[in-house]
């Protein structure tokens, strides 16, 4: 069943769909229009006309839908048309000189949506009721969850890479947030907030800041079942190089199959966040202070793949340790080290 249906003076549509809503907005500004249209009523009395009783019945309408600005427009220009009749301004008058508190005062419908929106957010953020605490908190996870947010949502300060997605355009907090990003207010965790902080701990560099938008969304289901968060997941314990595919393979507690070649996501943080041509370094922005180290490693001599290779890491402290490899598997080797006394 795709079509909305009426229950109780209840409008319900079971895919939830935003387009009936906005049926029903452009319809009542078409409605409202072709009424005033004939009546002998001045400007100013249709522009108080439309902002004391056609406005409160579209925020009904829209209580829990955001339409865009475009979306907006679109629904109020025979309004907008209607009221430069009423006042003998030209057609190819700007609308945005409509709105002006110093001229005529109509309300922009896009303006009071993202008012009256961003007014919930704050109020359901803010509500002294601790059932509405809870259920606030099970949405901000639930967003997390939905859109691989390791942080919390509300240090979220762009929003395009999921402005796309279904299910964020049906998501009403997430669309809330994301329109609160593009004003000057924010949302700050006060030291008396009880609810608690939804940083996933463990991990920096969220991975949504490190891979292109196309490839985290076309992967980010699979990332979230591997329980991928962050870039420092990848990255060396020295925290100047990204990890190799096949070391990544070995750190699994469980495979399924075996594939040699990295995936597409791997292949694309590796692009994202090394410097090219370097053996995995990681590039400025993203590289860790964690272990420093003044040492160059570098390659004294090549061997090929039958013979076991000479292979120098760092310990703890950064020195070198010098080792053979004596046994090597799929995904993992043995090496001889050997230290001084």
């Amino acid at each position: 069943m795709n079509s909305s249906f009426r229950f109780l003076g209840v409008w319900f549509n079971v895919v939830g769909s935003r387009n009936f809503v906005k049926k029903q907005v452009a319809r009542e500004c078409n409605s409202f229009a072709a009424t005033v249209r004939s009546a002998k009523l001045s400007a100013k009395q249709v522009v108080y006309l439309h902002n004391t009783v056609l406005i409160p019945r579209l925020e009904y309408h829209m209580q829990v839908t955001h339409l865009s600005e475009s979306e907006c427009a679109s629904a109020t220009s025979s309004i907008c048309s209607m009221v430069k009749h009423k006042a003998n301004f030209s057609r190819v008058l700007p609308d945005p000189i409509l709105f002006l508190s110093q001229g005529l005062g109509l309300i922009n419908l896009f303006f009071h949506q993202s008012q009256t929106h961003l007014t919930n957010l704050f109020l359901l953020a803010n509500s002294s009721s601790s059932f509405m605490k809870s259920l606030f908190l099970y949405r901000l996870r639930l967003i997390q969850f939905s859109f691989l947010i390791p942080i919390s949502p509300l240090l979220v300060k762009d929003w395009t890479i999921w402005s796309k997605l279904f299910a964020f355009k049906q998501d009403y907090i997430a669309c809330t947030i994301a329109l609160l990003t593009t004003t000057p207010f924010k949302l700050l965790r006060s030291r008396l907030y009880t609810i608690p902080d939804l940083t996933i701990s463990d991990g920096y560099t969220p991975l949504f800041n490190d891979m292109t938008p196309k490839i985290f969304i076309s992967y980010f289901r699979r990332l979230r079942s591997l329980q991928l968060y962050y870039l420092s997941q990848f990255i060396t314990p020295q925290g100047t190089h990204l990890i190799t595919w096949n070391v990544y393979l070995s750190n699994l507690l469980r495979r399924k199959g075996h594939r040699v070649l990295p995936h597409k996501w791997f292949s694309n943080i590796h692009q994202c966040t090394t410097v090219p041509n370097s053996n995995s370094l990681l590039l400025d922005q993203f590289s860790s202070d964690a272990t420093s180290s003044n040492i160059d490693l570098v390659l004294a001599f090549s061997s090929s793949r039958k013979s076991m290779k000479w292979i120098v890491t760092l310990d703890e402290d950064g020195s070198p340790l010098f080792g053979k490899q004596l046994s090597k598997q799929q995904y993992s080797c043995k090496i001889v080290h050997w230290t001084s006394d």
